[in-house]
């Protein structure tokens, strides 16, 4: 996996802070007889902040955090899960906060925005979305902050009358209620409820982890869901608490160890000796991770603006094996005309990480340039286009490292013979499904041109064949204005924000 060439120094110092939070240390049952004692120990921890410092992860393409608690543990009683959480995008696909490693199906986190009000080319609320066994409801959630932090808990009532329960969501302490969108009208749809008469079926299994959903990691599935944001201070109780309840948690914005009916939490913070050893050890549970998912230093009180900027961190900013460049020659000025992440334009729901790039003074026929060494896997140069979308459908395909496919979109009929192979046709063009057809190419090499109608170069990254977006990529080494080029900054690792011009010089 790339990281700038200093970043392995970065991580290392995380490791050490990461060491105080030492496993030999006593544990609370040792010091504390009585739980009314461990109680007032954990509060001290909570209203002096003694030996703790507060970190979460920040969770990226491919990243898993997986805990050891069994959902055989909590999953066939009451319960309550409870996690803060800052969403790095909200107009995407779905992106699991909370999932299970195994079979069935546990799935709470962001939805599909395009099973809300807004859409193609239509500007509405993130959409949060719930998969319980065999069934499944999505939410608006107007009030679901980009780059703030925000509260999810989700509650499975107690059984009533045959066996009646029901899972509930909530977003910052509010519950929010079941919809769904025909033909553009959004109207109330069941909640997620179980009886005697209609059981679960497809319930889940193995352990409660975060960032993902699968049976298994199948880190390579071409059904992706990814949460990409930070996530911190997560809670599993064995009670349904109540709306007030959940009202009240939202308030207390952290998790101690003094919460009644605590089964299971983590809070990914550094705790000093006496500390650990003060914890509540329902808050000790272990966790792995992938190596994309990032422990990180956060704010204390909570600091939106401090976190936030984590997202332009250069060393956590979307990870990825290969080096890549911006897509277009040295020294050339081109715009930013739809970044990732787009609620009023065509960059959502599964397309949100494609990123458009026009040539500041005219991207007609404006050549493209390899992003990363690689391969090109696939290119469509020739088909007729629909009648009724004239622009461009051709595109390459250059794959920079195993699971990362750069696609290349609306270039011109042609371009990528004329300008990659200097007009002479091969006899084969390269197909992603025949290898022996793939041909070498280097970064920074002329690969096509930009269509004339389209007059933009669309391009995504994916972890398989394709040119809709799946994930982030951020470039290296490029200039960028946020003021139409009158002033220029050095970005040493980033991802191109809306309306920037941007100009690489190597």
């Amino acid at each position: 996996m790339y990281r700038p060439h200093h970043l392995t120094a970065h991580f290392a110092a995380l490791a050490l802070a990461t060491s105080a939070c030492a496993p030999d240390v006593p544990d609370a049952g040792e010091l504390a007889s009585e739980g009314a004692v461990e109680t007032q120990q954990a509060s001290l921890i909570r209203f002096t902040g003694l030996g703790r410092s507060n970190r979460g992860y920040k969770l990226n393409e491919k990243a898993i955090v997986d805990t050891d608690l069994q959902m055989s543990e909590f999953f066939g009683s009451p319960f309550t899960i409870s996690a803060w959480f800052m969403p790095e995008y909200t107009s995407c696909f779905y992106g699991p906060i909370f999932g299970e490693s195994g079979g069935g199906y546990f799935v709470v986190g962001l939805g599909d925005y395009r099973k809300g009000d807004g859409g193609y080319k239509d500007a509405g609320s993130p959409v949060l979305y719930m998969k319980v066994g065999n069934k499944s409801a999505h939410y608006l959630a107007p009030g679901l902050v980009k780059h703030g932090w925000n509260q999810i808990a989700v509650v499975r009532t107690a059984p009533g009358r045959g066996g009646f329960h029901s899972f509930y969501l909530y977003l910052n302490g509010q519950r929010l209620y079941s919809m769904t969108n025909a033909n553009g009208v959004i109207a109330s749809a069941p909640e997620i409820t179980f009886s005697d008469a209609d059981p679960m079926t497809g319930g889940p299994q193995g352990h409660l982890r975060f960032g993902r959903r699968t049976s298994g990691q199948n880190l390579q599935s071409s059904q992706t869901w990814q949460y990409f944001g930070m996530l911190d201070d997560v809670a599993v109780y064995d009670v349904a608490k109540t709306s007030s309840q959940v009202l009240q948690m939202a308030s207390d914005q952290r998790v101690d160890g003094d919460e009644a009916d605590l089964l299971a939490g983590w809070t990914f913070d550094d705790f000093e000796p006496l500390s650990w050893g003060l914890l509540n050890p329902a808050l000790k549970r272990p966790v792995t991770n992938t190596n994309t998912a990032y422990r990180i230093p956060l704010s204390w009180p909570r600091d939106v603006a401090a976190d936030s900027f984590q997202f332009d961190n250069p060393f956590l900013v979307a990870p990825t094996t290969a080096h890549y460049k911006l897509p277009f020659p040295m020294n050339e000025v081109w715009r930013v005309v739809q970044p990732y992440d787009a609620p009023g334009g065509s960059h959502n729901g599964y397309a949100a990480f494609s990123i458009d790039f026009a040539k500041a003074s005219g991207a007609a026929y404006a050549e493209v340039t390899a992003s990363a060494t690689g391969q090109i896997v696939e290119v469509n140069e020739t088909y007729d286009p629909d009648p009724n979308n004239p622009r461009e459908p051709y595109y390459v395909t250059i794959k920079g490292a195993e699971g990362e496919y750069a696609g290349y979109l609306h270039m011109a009929y042609g371009s990528f013979t004329e300008v990659f192979h200097g007009g002479t046709q091969y006899l084969f063009d390269p197909t992603y499904e025949y290898p022996f057809t793939w041909q070498a190419v280097s970064q920074g090499t002329e690969i096509a041109k930009v269509g004339p109608v389209a007059a933009h170069l669309h391009y995504g990254m994916t972890s398989h064949f394709g040119v809709s977006g799946q994930f982030p990529a951020a470039f290296e080494a490029y200039y960028a204005s946020d003021d139409q080029g009158a002033t220029w900054h050095y970005v040493y690792r980033g991802v191109p924000k809306a309306g920037q011009y941007l100009k690489r010089t190597q």
